[in-house]
């Protein structure tokens, strides 16, 4: 897989190793949200051409995250859980009554497999994306959105979507981080 498409894993802090049973356990919570999208037509010839991913947040980090932004957003996410101290909401958070707060939210990944698109279907994938993120979320009360994008293609991609702000640009990594 291409750098760009690995390098919102989230592994920096905490290594693969432990990162990505932080992904299975977020895939099997309703605090994560996933959409894949896939081309036209039957199996065996349909592909996977891009995968979204989000999880829910607290306040609290959003508000650290936009006072101080720097890169490596996932992996403080990721690093949060190991540690046992999770900055991710509660499934229970999802339901109170009481949290009158719309939610924040961290986009994960966006991500379009490139090289195995051809230019019309990489269009496609970058359009059909975006409306599997909203189809996921469909009655939540989103507050904020973060990502953390890791390649030019996809800090074009949202800068040009007329959505997205961008917070600050990490030169050094090629990052941005947007909300």
């Amino acid at each position: 897989m291409p750098e760009d498409q690995t390098a919102g894993v989230g592994d920096e802090i905490v290594g693969r190793e432990r990162a990505l049973p932080v992904w299975k356990e977020w895939a099997r919570s309703r605090v994560f949200n996933a959409a894949v999208v896939e081309t036209d037509g039957a199996l065996p010839t349909r592909r996977k051409i891009a995968f979204g991913a989000s999880v829910f947040v607290t306040a609290e980090f959003a508000d650290q995250e936009l006072r101080c932004p720097r890169p490596g957003l996932n992996s403080r996410l990721i690093a949060s859980v190991v540690a046992g101290e999770s900055v991710v909401r509660s499934e229970a958070s999802l339901c109170d009554s009481k949290d009158d707060n719309a939610l924040d939210v961290v986009i994960l990944s966006c991500n379009c497999r490139y090289e195995s698109m051809s230019p019309e279907e990489a269009i496609q994938a970058e359009r059909l994306l975006p409306a599997a993120f909203a189809e996921t979320h469909i009655g939540y009360r989103l507050n904020r959105m973060l990502l953390e994008t890791v390649c030019e293609r996809q800090r074009k991609i949202h800068e040009s979507a007329g959505v997205w702000r961008v917070v600050k640009t990490f030169p050094d990594c090629g990052r941005t981080l947007c909300c």
